[in-house]
């Protein structure tokens, strides 16, 4: 494993993440522990962590009122969705953020919140970091609301899934 300073961004080089649009995000939690909630016959079911990261998500767009939620799936142990960022472009006085200003946030009120439900303090409870995708068309933007929308149907051969036969298959699991 390379040291915090020698890895590499996942970032898009060079692309400015307050630019208006919508992206893909990821977050997993701490170690893929499954504190979020459960998958039983292809349907989701939130934890008391898991309500407080939907309450979490769902309080974006009042913290960054130029921020939209799309597409969101709460999973066992990651979460995915899609933030249009950009707002209404009539409201100039309302500041633009960056992704990552977006998901500090979010990563920091659902952990607390999170943590509280699980009545533990000082624990880490999403892993750090997270994923992203700048959507760049609207056929790309469609076929990822389905993946998000059909993501609890597929939690038995999720990689995600470390009860899944092709858990193995994921980078964490080497």
């Amino acid at each position: 494993m390379q040291p915090w300073h020698d890895r590499r961004s996942p970032r898009l080089a060079g692309f400015d993440y307050s630019h208006p649009g919508p992206y893909f995000v990821t977050v997993c939690t701490w170690g893929r522990e499954p504190v979020l909630g459960q998958v039983t016959a292809q349907q989701m079911h939130v934890s008391l962590a898991g309500r407080a990261v939907l309450d979490a998500w769902a309080a974006i767009p009042h913290r960054f009122p130029a921020v939209d939620l799309d597409a969101f799936v709460i999973m066992p142990n990651h979460i995915h969705g899609i933030l249009v960022l950009g707002g209404d472009p009539g409201q100039r006085d309302i500041p633009q953020p960056d992704l990552a200003a977006v998901m500090r946030a979010f990563k920091s009120i659902s952990a607390i919140h999170g943590n509280t439900a699980l009545a533990r303090a000082n624990q880490p409870f999403w892993q750090r970091g997270y994923h992203d995708r700048v959507v760049r068309s609207d056929r790309e933007l469609a076929h990822i609301r389905r993946y998000v929308s059909d993501n609890p149907a597929r939690w038995e051969t999720d990689i995600e899934n470390p009860s899944s036969p092709h858990s193995d298959r994921h980078p964490w699991a080497r």
